[in-house]
């Protein structure tokens, strides 16, 4: 590949590596951060938590510090620990703004707020794995699932709503989406332990714990899941890894 070139000798060659390196460096592209970014700790006891997007333009409604670095790097609340009490009380309201005129995207945001956290909460993470409670999505019986191969040629569907019963159906979908859809339904994470591996028809329904629909005919979650897909939800414990946060400061309101 370099025969075109003369030998090097060790001083030249170590010259070479170090201005190419240099060079690479600087060649990378800088991490994105907001233009402005306005922080007010948010007052009002009504809530709607959340990010929301309008070509360059961010708005962060009533999310805590846990909230912001979970959404930061796509975690899970679980994922989530470490910090003083006020990281997890307190609520903030953002208003921010990208660079330049194009529509931000949401993994751009991520990134931002990424580096808000670090350079108005200056919040410092780390990375470790922990033993959580789970649950394990096991296959229920010897008789099987209940859930319906999709035709090979259906479309990927998926729709979800709710008052005071949820209900799911879902048109070609994988465990890996049952798996997430539990997940965002529970108070742990839920590990895909059945072994499946296609695309399936299921419709799920159940009343949330306290909800009205809890004194009618319609199940809990677990019940659910046994007897309308034939899979079951098994306590579990398992290594789970979390970003804890190590050091965190309230913003100076502007």
């Amino acid at each position: 590949m370099f025969s075109d070139f003369p030998a090097l000798t060790s001083t030249k060659a170590c010259l070479l590596v170090v201005i190419v390196s240099a060079a690479f460096i600087r060649a990378q592209p800088a991490a994105p951060k907001f233009e402005v970014a306005s922080i007010k700790l948010h007052q009002d006891l009504v809530r709607t938590v959340g990010v929301a997007i309008s070509g360059t333009r961010v708005t962060i409604s009533a999310m805590s510090v846990n909230n912001l670095v979970g959404y930061a790097y796509d975690l899970k609340s679980y994922q989530v620990s470490g910090g003083p009490n006020w990281a997890t009380a307190d609520r903030w309201d953002i208003g921010a703004k990208g660079e330049g005129d194009g529509a931000l995207t949401r993994d751009q945001v991520r990134k931002m707020i990424q580096a808000l956290l670090a350079d108005r909460f200056h919040v410092q993470l780390r990375r470790e794995s922990t033993q959580t409670p789970v649950y394990a999505l096991v296959v229920a019986g010897k008789a099987g699932t209940k859930l319906k191969e999709s035709a090979p040629d259906a479309a990927s569907r998926l729709s979800m709503s709710g008052n005071r019963t949820i209900q799911i159906t879902t048109t070609k979908g994988s465990i890996e989406q049952l798996v997430a859809q539990l997940s965002g339904n529970l108070d742990r994470p839920v590990l895909d332990k059945t072994g499946l591996t296609g695309s399936y028809d299921y419709k799920l329904e159940w009343a949330p714990a306290n909800s009205a629909a809890a004194d009618l005919d319609v199940p809990s979650i677990f019940t659910a899941v046994q007897e309308q897909l034939g899979l079951k939800l098994e306590s579990a414990t398992a290594p789970i890894e979390v970003l804890v946060i190590d050091r965190v400061e309230k913003p100076s309101e502007n």
